[in-house]
């Protein structure tokens, strides 16, 4: 993934950790993945079958399972690692359950003009 410059996730109801392989993504420019939460959208599966990004797995379960709402992406909001970003200009990190201090190795990041995290 070192070659990847943009990822726009945003809304698409995404959960659990941002996986730490995020971090070898050398030359990215934007990480998009606002919006995963209270966030609704709605589309249909080529079976029919509804998706609403309120709910995890967008609400799709097996018989006699429950539908949970989506939190979504959680952990630590930023490791000290995004300092391998050295030419990322847009974080969207608003609208998600992360938690915790952000590093101070964002100051590393010459060439960000868009942070964003509500």
């Amino acid at each position: 993934m070192p070659n990847l410059l943009s990822l726009e996730l945003h809304g698409n109801g995404l959960s659990g950790e941002l996986p730490s392989e995020m971090y070898d993504a050398s030359k990215i420019q934007l990480l998009n993945v606002a919006m995963q939460y209270q966030y609704a959208f709605q589309c249909q599966m080529s079976n029919g079958t509804l998706v609403n990004t309120l709910y995890e797995r967008g609400g799709v379960v097996g018989e006699g399972q429950e539908r949970v709402f989506n939190a979504g992406l959680s952990g630590k909001v930023l490791g000290p690692a995004v300092n391998k970003w050295t030419s990322m200009k847009g974080l969207h990190l608003f609208d998600n359950s992360f938690y915790g201090n952000m590093t101070d190795n964002l100051g590393d990041l010459k060439y960000l003009g868009e942070f964003i995290v509500c």
